[in-house]
């Protein structure tokens, strides 16, 4: 019974506990919460441009393969690690 009672309460928490990441375009800059889906917070450095959001894990990796040599993409997984 114990068990049952801790899994539930375990489970409780984890459902209200989403990821946080900073999203940025064109200089605004504020805290975002993400979808359950989004399990990765994205920064994509531009020549003239900095951007952070919210991503799925496969975005990650798509954006990362498809950037120019002269940009920079990092995905990470911690609350507000993009800021």
């Amino acid at each position: 019974m114990r068990f049952a009672i801790i899994f539930f309460l375990l489970f409780v928490i984890s459902v209200g506990n989403a990821l946080r990441c900073m999203r940025q375009a064109k200089k605004m800059s504020a805290p975002q919460e993400c979808s359950k889906l989004e399990t990765k917070c994205l920064t994509h450095v531009m020549k003239n441009d900095v951007l952070k959001y919210c991503a799925k894990s496969s975005e990650c990796t798509t954006t990362k393969v498809m950037a120019l040599p002269a940009e920079k993409v990092t995905c990470c997984d911690t609350d507000l690690c993009n800021k």
